[in-house]
């Protein structure tokens, strides 16, 4: 009941916030909605800096994640192959090359909405169509 009401709360929140950017800018608006906004109006450059900042803090978090579960599968592909149990990456390495090719990305992507899209599309490619057959293979190996 409460998850129910806090997603029904949360859905009213983002529809009103889409009416809201499309109301204010109609068809012409960038995919980053920082964007639209003049330069130098100040509640839009704190929402420039506090979105910068999110992103900033969060890096550090969503690529350790990665890191980590690249190695585990790495371990595992590397196990069943040598059939060795384990073979460390050398960290830093690996954390430059992640730094490297997200940097690359980030420079080549004129607006967010294509990265946005892309993730969107990964994402939920993942839930509707890996995602039940992973959980279904979990269980029947139970």
């Amino acid at each position: 009941r409460v998850s129910r009401s806090s997603y029904t709360i949360l859905m009213v929140i983002y529809i009103l916030v889409m009416c809201g950017g499309y109301a204010t800018f109609g068809d012409s608006c960038y995919g980053n909605l920082l964007r639209n906004y003049h330069p130098h109006d100040r509640l839009a450059g704190f929402a420039r800096l506090s979105t910068g900042l999110s992103i900033i803090f969060g890096f550090p978090l969503i690529a350790n994640g990665a890191r980590e579960s690249f190695t585990s599968l790495y371990n595992a592909a590397y196990a069943e192959s040598i059939g060795s149990h384990h073979r460390n990456l050398p960290r830093a390495k690996l954390v430059t090359v992640f730094l490297v090719i997200t940097s690359c990305v980030a420079i080549s992507i004129d607006d967010v909405k294509v990265a946005a899209g892309l993730s969107g599309a990964t994402v939920g490619s993942f839930l509707v169509y890996i995602c039940p057959s992973l959980v279904y293979v979990t269980i029947v190996r139970k």
